[in-house]
């Protein structure tokens, strides 16, 4: 219910949602993480500073809390603490692509879209030496360089109904 509610603009929804979630056991770090993030969406930045705290107490290997302080920072304007985040959050969920796709998209809105493109290539990287799909990433790459070719390279195996590895 809280990310329906989040979706479609009711943050205060979202947040009463959230809360109705965690008032069995407040120790879900992902109900808060998500909590948090809204609330500081919501305006709401001293008491998204306090359930963020809360969930990093509580499960310091989080990467939902980690992202959630990530954008909690760079809506504040601390860039610097946003990258440190989700620098952290690729340290905690190394397989995510969670880290990565945030990390370039945080990069591309600051103007380094090189940068952006070789956080992609590295992630891209480490997946295929550890024989994982690399679509995401491929696609995420693709769409950052704005080039079409590649975009369409990407999606094809998708429009063909395949999945990638046949379709390659």
């Amino acid at each position: 219910r809280a990310e329906l509610a989040r979706a479609s603009g009711d943050l205060g929804g979202a947040i009463q949602a959230y809360r109705a979630a965690l008032a069995g056991s407040d120790e879900d770090s992902y109900v808060l993480a998500r909590l948090g993030s809204a609330l500081d969406q919501a305006g709401e930045h001293t008491s998204a500073e306090e359930v963020l705290n809360a969930a990093m107490q509580r499960d310091p290997g989080s990467e939902a809390v980690w992202l959630a302080r990530a954008e909690l920072f760079e809506r504040s304007g601390a860039l610097v603490d946003a990258f440190d985040a989700l620098e952290r959050a690729a340290v905690v969920a190394p397989d995510s692509a969670r880290a990565p796709l945030a990390l370039a998209r945080l990069l591309e809105r600051q103007g380094q879209t090189e940068r952006a493109q070789a956080v992609l290539v590295d992630y891209r990287t480490r997946l295929a030496q550890a024989g994982a799909d690399v679509y995401r990433v491929e696609l995420d790459a693709a769409l950052l360089g704005g080039d079409p070719d590649a975009v369409f390279a990407a999606t094809l195996p998708y429009r063909m109904g395949a999945p990638p590895r046949a379709a390659e």
